[in-house]
């Protein structure tokens, strides 16, 4: 399992474009990926998930994956949702 945590980039909005651009970068890989912020555990690949989710610039979340392109799917991500302007 590859766990890294982040804090959310300045250029980050997760508006609904975001969103959907988050959840095909997390369907590009095999491995089971999600995101945790406080208690909450999100399925990456989820649409209907990451839209609950309430992200803005500075929050922390922890990225974890598990499965055989986990390393490539949290730097990837990481890079994502890490996104400064």
């Amino acid at each position: 399992m590859e766990r890294k945590n982040i804090r959310i980039g300045e250029a980050l909005t997760l508006d609904g474009r975001q969103i959907a651009q988050a959840v095909q970068l997390a369907d590009s890989f095999e491995s089971a990926l999600h995101l945790l912020q406080d208690n909450a555990r999100i399925n990456l690949k989820s649409i209907m998930g990451m839209m609950t989710v309430q992200l803005k610039a500075g929050d922390e979340i922890t990225l974890t994956a598990e499965g055989k392109d986990e390393k490539e799917a949290v730097a990837r991500l990481s890079e994502f949702f890490g996104k400064t302007s």
